[in-house]
């Protein structure tokens, strides 16, 4: 399922703490490891302000060569460790070319920490956040590396709960064959989660609003446990441990909560669904969902079209 991973890096300490996730995945999935820094460009001056361009183009060699020397010193520490790992250093926006590497070298999964300085803290805080997550056609691994964090990941256990938030939707449930690999290689337990949405609530971002809106909230409840219990047993026949949870009221609070609840170390879900699930990760939703939750984040985008 995931056999090349692509892992954008600044130089930044904060992004560096997608590595031990990242090895993890490719050492239980025997994926190949691509990591890539992206130097943007510096402005082109004129006129009078063409002084300056000799030593722009000085600070663009030297940060390339920093560059090239912080990968390769990460690749090899990579390849010390049993991993396969390849390294390369490109120039461009950084977004436009994320994309156009994950294409290029036809990666299953990109993964990164969602802070870290220059251009890859804008990733997803920003206008650029729309761009990577409205285009990106791979699944996307995400940590929140915070400024004050100093928690080492690599004694962790990884990736023995995992918690997915569904909407009875068929798009959402594209992530389900994602968990079941991820649950049979880690021996991982799951814990599946449905919001039922209130009725009259909200156009809130943190209130789903939807045709689960209407009707008897009661039957909407049955109609819940009814679908998390079919599922619940489907996990449970291939032998991984499954539970089923239904919540009434905000989307984003009830992941957030029941993922410290529960105490799980993964969230898996699509990006696109109904209800409120696809605003999850589109508009305003984004920023508060990476803010609020410490755990990693596993999208799929499973596009209208499929």
């Amino acid at each position: 399922m995931y056999k090349n991973i692509l892992v954008p890096l600044d130089g930044s300490k904060r992004a560096e703490r997608i590595l031990p996730h990242v090895k993890q995945l490719a050492d239980r999935f025997e994926a190949g490891i691509i990591l890539v820094q992206v130097v943007e460009p510096h402005i082109e001056f004129s006129g009078s302000q063409k002084a300056h361009q000799d030593q722009a183009i000085e600070d663009f060699v030297r940060e390339t060569d920093l560059a090239e020397v912080y990968l390769s010193s990460l690749r090899d520490q990579l390849k010390a460790e049993g991993v396969h790992a390849l390294s390369q250093v490109v120039h461009g926006d950084v977004v436009k070319t994320i994309l156009g590497i994950a294409q290029g070298w036809e990666v299953d999964l990109i993964a990164m920490a969602s802070h870290g300085h220059t251009g890859l803290s804008r990733v997803f805080y920003g206008s650029v956040a729309a761009g990577i997550l409205h285009q990106v056609n791979r699944s996307l691994f995400l940590i929140r590396a915070d400024d004050d964090e100093e928690q080492e990941w690599k004694d962790l256990q990884m990736y023995k709960n995992i918690l997915v938030p569904l909407d009875g939707s068929k798009r959402a449930e594209r992530i389900l064959p994602h968990v079941e690999e991820l649950a049979f290689r880690f021996e991982a337990s799951v814990v599946l989660l449905r919001v039922v949405g209130l009725i009259g609530s909200s156009t809130h971002p943190n209130v789903p609003f939807s045709e689960l809106d209407l009707g008897n909230e009661e039957q909407r409840y049955d109609d819940a446990k009814s679908y998390l219990t079919a599922i619940q047993g489907e996990f449970r026949e291939k032998g991984i441990k499954a539970k089923a949870v239904i919540k009434k009221g905000p989307v984003v609070r009830w992941i957030c909560d029941v993922a410290s609840s529960e105490d799980v170390d993964l969230i898996a879900m699509a990006s696109h669904g109904r209800t409120g699930l696809e605003r999850v990760f589109y508009g305003s939703v984004a920023v508060g969902v990476l803010h609020q939750v410490d755990r990693p984040l596993l999208l799929i985008r499973a596009r209208r079209s499929l």
